[in-house]
């Protein structure tokens, strides 16, 4: 299974032990931290540094990619989305969650984090161009969640 952009990897560190081997990738190094997760471990992990939009790794390598709250952060998410689609084996699954905050947001602004403030329709079209999918994509506003909250 492949994490695309892990960060600091505990949703890697909870697959890894349930048996499942990670391979996390983020553009960032977070070495040290990487190797408190790999020794704490028992099941199977590793890490390299690594730019989403190139991705080190043959064609249909993985099973599984996963990406969760990073493609938003990313400068070009579509060109991102497109390595993982090519990474994963035909017939294998693809998780994708994505932010989107355009305004404010609890405490903090959405530009703090760096969120792309795209709308994500053409990653909805590079889905629905390469992919088949089990659970149709559907993109919500954390606004839409506020209105219904009140």
């Amino acid at each position: 299974s492949f994490d695309n952009a892990c960060g600091y990897t505990a949703i890697s560190a909870l697959l890894a032990k349930a048996g499942l081997h990670i391979k996390g990738t983020d553009l960032f190094d977070h070495g040290e931290r990487w190797k408190k997760y790999i020794k704490s471990i028992k099941g199977s992990m590793s890490f390299e540094q690594a730019n989403s939009e190139e991705l080190p790794f043959n064609s249909e390598k993985f099973d599984v990619s996963f990406s969760l709250s990073a493609l938003e952060h990313m400068n070009n998410p579509q060109k991102a989305l497109k390595e993982m689609i090519r990474v994963t084996k035909k017939g294998g699954l693809i998780l994708l969650t994505i932010d989107i905050a355009s305004q404010l947001v609890g405490n903090y602004k959405a530009d703090n984090l760096n969120i792309n403030n795209s709308n994500f329709d053409d990653i909805l079209e590079l889905i629905n161009k390469e992919c088949d999918y089990f659970a149709e994509p559907k993109l919500t506003h954390p606004d839409d969640y506020l209105i219904l909250a009140t």
